[in-house]
């Protein structure tokens, strides 16, 4: 699961840019800093990757 953080710091709707946490079945979190949609995109398939190899 992915989830976008909202606070008075973070990005707007419709910014370029996004940041999330990465939420696992395991309990675990990887914040993924504020950057790109592309970056973002990334981290998050290098998650799930990790996850079924």
């Amino acid at each position: 699961m992915t989830g976008r953080l909202f606070t008075s710091e973070s990005v707007t709707e419709g910014h370029p840019d996004n940041e999330a946490v990465v939420l696992g079945a395991d309990g675990s979190a990887v914040e993924v800093p504020r950057g790109s949609k592309s970056a973002l995109a990334h981290v998050i398939w290098d998650q799930v990757a990790a996850r079924l190899s």
